[in-house]
């Protein structure tokens, strides 16, 4: 039998056989401890293989690299340690190879944690990195780091035994191991201080603070907790122990809230990023269908993508019990997801699994995993959930169109709009009733008539026509009709209607509260929109909702509320383009010229394709008496439309208001009810037309747009 040791110093033995040692090459060694590791466990597939160790060469050159490295490990440690099916599959033979992390994880699954333990030897795979293989690297890291929350959980959890059952120093030795696993978890540091005073060490004690705060800086550039130190400055302070604390168990509320973090990207290319970013929003939709389980979005949670933040950090921000973390990876139309789901307080890895389908039952594979977080989160299914996540399991897709989807949605969410469309286009050629992608498209389109003008308005209703005819259970699609009757038509009663069969839908989906709520404002319905985002914000407490409760205080004239909101949103999200266009605005009105003029040329420079924040930098510029800069952004309006381009009226009416010219602001939004403009929607409570409100030109514009003739009350 030969031995395979990867918890610690990574080691091939010959069980039974004193220094019977094998040496194999950093790379063999690396597929070898994959080939019996890697979930799921069993055969796999050749392809995959193939992306994670040898990313850069062409497919021949890497099949046979793989051929020679399959070869060599055979003739090391013998022909029978490696099985294949057919051309495609190979794998480890358990009854020839055993594995120390493959035997760890079967024991705790067993609930055996000391046996599970005496195996957990240090870091999966340490100082093995082989370089070349970016994608076998990453793998190696989020194995290390899942099996090294688990081995911390069972720590804790014979430390929590130990104290029930009096055996202070059992607890106080797995306390110990549990703190060394993961330092980060100050409630049971603050558990082993307690303990070691209590016990007549304080030295001991106070040793363990400063051991444990200098990783705690050192690794993750945090300083303790002010619990924690407060807890030292008692000890520190008092002349005999402390009483020994109590035993008692870790409060574990019932999970209500989850985030889905970023999957990582095993293949280690950048051109590959898009894939995992496009799974990573997909499952977020599909978990969303959960009715008893708030799921915040991907938009809410991307900012943290690469962050080093502690997981405590991002998920107090969020707002939520739980986070589902793993990785993906793709090797032709075959995928391999990993994920699993932790508890945040207390901190605690609660189920994983690893799943490995063909791109086309891509859905069977998320609603699997959807059913197994209810199952684990005791978040009830009701029998029409339940129907939909098997048909939707049942769905299959064009392996290419749901590529170009993915690549897609990942172009959305840096605002390439055009170039989104083009990706949409290709999937709908492939898969003409492929719902999402009509949805998708049509959104896409939405966001481009604020630079292309009315004449994408039949196609955008086209797409969503199709996205309801072929997805009617898609949310999002009737809150994207909504959006079209906004922009389009003017017709405020059909886009009610179809925001509010949006927000009736039984399968909840946030991204139907951001548009409705800009019909809100729209509408003057201020106190509705604060609920409204109020709402949202308890669903997806992340930058979406946070940027909307800003955005709806600037326009109802709460200039301060809005300010204060808006500088948290940079602050916390300071990816977020649309934050800085409207703080500039709160700038202007509250009398700060020079922030106001400094912060909208900051806004300007990175979303230089933003036509609205143009319009509205520009109006910035004019009321804060950057008359030069305001000019120069009329300037760039007209090169734009000289080039053919389209360029709004109501953005120009916006400029002229800001200057003060309010002949030209009237004349370019009378253009705006006559030729047609997407921002009509917004004209009725507009800051920057408050000196054109008793104007009679402006009170008819708003008749002939069926807008409502309100007046600002206050103005702070």
């Amino acid at each position: 039998m030969i031995e395979l040791r990867t918890l610690g110093a990574t080691q091939v033995l010959q069980r039974g056989s004193p220094g019977g040692s094998f040496h194999l090459q950093p790379k063999r060694l690396a597929v070898l401890a994959y080939l019996a590791a890697a979930k799921p466990r069993g055969m796999h597939r050749r392809d995959s293989l193939l992306v994670m160790f040898w990313p850069d060469e062409n497919e021949q050159r890497a099949r046979n690299a793989l051929s020679q490295t399959v070869h060599a490990i055979r003739r090391d440690i013998g022909q029978q340690v490696l099985l294949t099916q057919g051309h495609e599959l190979i794998g480890v033979d358990p009854a020839s190879v055993s594995c120390d992390a493959v035997e760890f994880e079967e024991r705790l699954d067993r609930g055996e944690f000391e046996g599970a333990l005496r195996l957990y030897g240090g870091e999966f795979l340490h100082g093995l990195p082989i370089g070349d293989a970016m994608g076998f690297d990453r793998w190696q890291e989020s194995e290390a780091w899942r099996l090294q929350r688990r081995a911390w959980k069972a720590a804790a959890t014979l430390a929590d035994a130990a104290e029930t059952d009096g055996n202070m120093i059992a607890a106080l030795h797995w306390l110990e191991q549990a703190v060394e696993f993961l330092p980060t978890d100050e409630v049971l540091l603050r558990r082993l201080l307690a303990l070691t005073d209590s016990m007549g060490d304080r030295a001991g004690a106070l040793r363990a603070h400063a051991r444990f705060s200098g990783l705690l800086r050192e690794e993750y550039g945090v300083d303790p907790s002010p619990e924690t130190e407060a807890l030292v400055g008692e000890i520190r302070g008092r002349r005999n122990p402390m009483p020994k604390p109590t035993p008692m168990s870790p409060v574990r509320s019932a999970i209500r809230s989850i985030a889905v973090l970023p999957l990582e990207n095993l293949t280690g290319r950048a051109e590959d990023e898009y894939f995992a970013d496009g799974m990573t929003e997909m499952l977020t939709t599909e978990l969303s269908g959960i009715g008893a389980l708030r799921v915040v979005s991907r938009q809410s949670v991307r900012a943290f993508k690469g962050s080093d933040r502690p997981l405590r950090d991002v998920t107090g921000l969020l707002g939520v019990d739980a986070v589902l973390e793993g990785s993906v990876l793709r090797a032709g139309d075959r995928i391999r997801v990993v994920v699993q789901l932790v508890r945040v307080e207390p901190e605690e890895h609660l189920w994983a699994d690893a799943y490995d389908r063909d791109m086309r039952d891509v859905f069977s594979m998320y609603s699997d995993i959807s059913r197994a977080v209810s199952v684990e989160v005791a978040a009830k299914l009701t029998g029409e959930e339940r129907q939909r996540f098997t048909q939707r399991g049942q769905r299959s897709v064009h392996p290419v169109a749901y590529d170009r989807l993915l690549r897609g949605v990942a172009l959305f969410d840096q605002s390439q709009f055009p170039e989104a469309v083009k990706q949409y286009g290709k999937a709908i050629e492939l898969d003409p009733d492929f719902a999402e992608a009509h949805a998708w498209m049509a959104a896409a389109l939405g966001r481009i008539a604020h630079l292309a003008g009315p004449q994408l308005a039949e196609p955008m209703r086209r797409e969503v026509d199709l996205a309801l005819e072929q997805g009617p259970d898609l949310q999002w699609a009737h809150a994207v009709l909504g959006s079209w009757l906004m922009l389009f038509t003017y017709d405020w009663q059909a886009a009610e209607a179809a925001f509010q069969r949006a927000m009736q839908a039984k399968r909840r989906d946030p991204r139907a509260h951001p548009e409705y709520g800009l019909f809100l404002v729209g509408q003057c319905r201020f106190d509705e929109a604060v609920a409204l985002a109020e709402e949202w914000l308890d669903l997806d407490p992340g930058v979406g909702a946070q940027f909307a409760i800003g955005w709806i205080q600037h326009k109802r004239r709460r200039f301060e509320a809005s300010t204060e909101q808006l500088e948290f949103v940079i602050e916390h999200w300071p990816g977020f383009t649309w934050a800085p266009f409207w703080l500039a605005c709160n700038y202007a009105f509250l009398g700060r010229s020079e922030q106001a003029v400094e912060l909208a040329h900051r806004a300007l420079d990175a979303a230089p394709w933003h036509s609205i924040g143009r319009g509205y930098a520009g109006a910035v510029f004019g009321a804060a008496g950057a008359v030069d800069d305001a000019r120069a952004i009329l300037g760039s309006f007209q090169k734009i439309g000289g080039d053919g381009g389209h360029v709004d009226p109501f953005n120009l009416a916006l400029v002229h208001a800001g200057l003060g010219e309010d002949e030209e602001a009237l004349a370019y939004l009378e253009q705006c009810a006559t030729d047609g403009s997407v921002q009509n929607w917004i004209m009725a409570p507009e800051p920057f037309f408050d000196g054109l409100r008793k104007d009679p030109r402006f009170r008819e514009v708003l008749r002939r747009l069926k807008l409502p003739m309100w007046a600002p009350t206050t103005s702070t």
